[in-house]
């Protein structure tokens, strides 16, 4: 059995002289989207399968790994086309060659002042090389394994190997973008040799005229999806190489897909993240078609244990019993009933959001929550979930009015210079006095504060991606600091009644976190 295929723009086209094969190929490259089971019962007409494949049989070229393990699976021959394949495989790298190349670049390489010597680290080089070998790929790399300075080795080999001479990096957040930013030039300073002739431009709002001329003729242009989605055709005509950092965001937005496309010359696309979407669901496929699929992957545990470059994380589970068995009974018991008469498909959410409420309101929480984080002798960032910010808001103005803690809350609406420098204040503080408190949802990615060594979670958050971030916060290394611990909050909610025992949500989402902290081979303690 044999599938050829050939190479046409961003797609691959797939072609077979049995129907069945590409029937089988078919069912492989679909999948259903998200909350299908509740578009089913709300909207039974609407189809909620996505199929990667058209009548045609074109593909997007991003999913060449996924048709070749099908094939495999199968025991199909898969014959490319010279082009295809060169498509796929641009560079005809061996690692030691590769090797060598970095090893030049940071030969004699030292951080200025401090006459330490900088060297990637063998991981580094290896992510780096193995993005490299294709022209679609990304990396599932832990936070904190320096995914900047992986980019940056991929793009100093671009530029001097591949002649890319305008390069994009994409980023979710106005604040990533100035941080990559200056790292790529501080990476530089470092070298022995940076008499390099390319400019960096970032890519944001309120940009003076100067900045807007850098932009246009820059070589390297850091931006947001959002700024990005905004630009016209015309000005992404010259780019040739395109990262997008933080890229577990673009498996859900089409902006990524509008970018992207816009890019006509563009030959190399990959992709770095720490939390790529789950197999066979529909961000992961879409993920891969706009850029590619995970060609390397480097877990936390094997940067705690196997390359010893990141902190420990310890977690530990503060289950809060706080609510009497009255007012939980008033909580759910007779809500619950009046909906599932009424058939209410929304229950959940409804019961989530009063729970939700609930804990928000609760001074007792609020109180043990604040006098544990007073208690702390070191660094420590707290995290909350409301978008409103007003549990933040309460858990900050209550330490501040019992301590003599350093406090600096942060939410979305926080200008980006003020985040900026309570980051600097709390990697300056040797005492420990620092406490942040802020959003998960501005604080849980992106944020470089190495010497954070207390993580307090008083949200309910379920989602791996998140969850994964919100470690990743204390596994960066810095002087002193041995480990990092993660207090996870669990409000438990259950009730009797009647002889029947209920979970309540905030149980429910704390089961699912174990099974990520788990998975990260965390120890976990009560």
């Amino acid at each position: 059995m044999k599938i050829d295929i050939t190479y046409d723009q961003q797609f691959m086209v797939c072609t077979s002289d049995y129907p069945f094969e590409l029937q089988l190929l078919k069912r492989h490259l679909t999948c259903e989207v998200s909350n299908a089971w509740l578009l089913k019962k709300t909207q039974p007409h609407i189809n909620t399968e996505r199929c990667y494949i058209n009548n045609y049989g074109m593909v997007p070229v991003g999913l060449w790994l996924n048709v070749l393990q099908f094939a495999k699976q199968h025991n199909i021959f898969c014959d490319f086309t010279p082009a295809m394949s060169a498509y796929i495989n641009q560079f005809q790298l061996d690692y030691l060659s590769f090797k060598k190349y970095v090893d030049n670049m940071f030969d004699g390489a030292c951080i200025p002042g401090k006459n330490v010597e900088f060297k990637p680290r063998e991981y580094q080089i290896k992510a780096a090389y193995n993005l490299l070998k294709y022209r679609k790929a990304c990396g599932e790399i832990s936070t904190s394994a320096g995914k900047t300075l992986i980019s940056f080795i991929i793009f100093k080999f671009l530029i001097d190997t591949a002649g890319a001479n305008k390069i994009l990096y994409i980023v979710p957040s106005v604040d990533l973008a100035t941080q990559s930013a200056e790292k790529y030039e501080e990476y530089e300073s470092y070298l022995a040799h940076h008499n390099h002739n390319w400019e960096i431009g970032i890519l944001k709002a309120g940009l003076k005229k100067a900045e807007k001329a850098k932009v246009e003729s820059c070589n390297i242009l850091f931006g947001t999806f959002q700024s990005l989605c905004k630009k016209d055709d015309a000005f992404f005509s010259n780019f040739t190489a395109c990262i997008t950092d933080e890229c577990h965001h673009a498996g859900s937005s089409a902006s990524i897909k509008k970018i992207l496309n816009k890019c006509v010359n563009l030959k190399y696309a990959m992709g770095l993240t720490g939390t790529f979407p789950k197999e066979t669901t529909i961000e992961n496929f879409s993920l891969q078609s706009y850029i590619g699929p995970v060609v390397y992957k480097l877990t936390a545990d094997q940067l705690i244990n196997d390359e010893k470059s990141a902190t420990p994380i310890y977690v530990v589970f503060q289950i809060l019993d706080w609510a009497t068995l009255e007012e939980k009974r008033e909580l759910y018991y007779n809500r619950k009933q009046k909906a599932v008469i009424q058939n209410d498909l929304t229950l959940g959410n409804k019961l989530l959001k009063q729970e939700q409420e609930f804990i928000n309101n609760s001074y007792i929480r609020l109180k043990y929550i604040g006098d544990m984080a007073i208690k702390m002798a070191k660094n420590t960032l707290i995290l909350f979930g409301d978008v409103k910010g007003e549990y933040g808001k309460k858990i900050a103005e209550y330490i501040k009015d019992n301590s003599d803690k350093n406090v600096y809350y942060v939410d979305g609406s926080t200008p980006t210079a003020n985040r900026d420098y309570y980051k600097k204040c709390c990697a300056e503080d040797k005492t420990g006095k620092t406490i942040i408190v802020g959003s998960i949802y501005t604080m849980g990615e992106g944020i470089d504060v190495p010497n954070i060594e207390s993580i307090f979670l008083v949200n309910t958050a379920k989602s791996e991606r998140i969850i994964r971030q919100i470690c990743g916060r204390g596994l960066r290394l810095a002087e002193n600091k041995e480990k990092c611990i993660l207090y996870d909050f669990v409000d438990n909610l259950k009730y009797t009644e009647d002889g029947r025992y209920n979970d309540n949500y905030m149980v429910k989402h704390y089961q699912e976190r174990r099974k990520i902290y788990k998975e990260q081979n965390f120890p976990m303690f009560e």
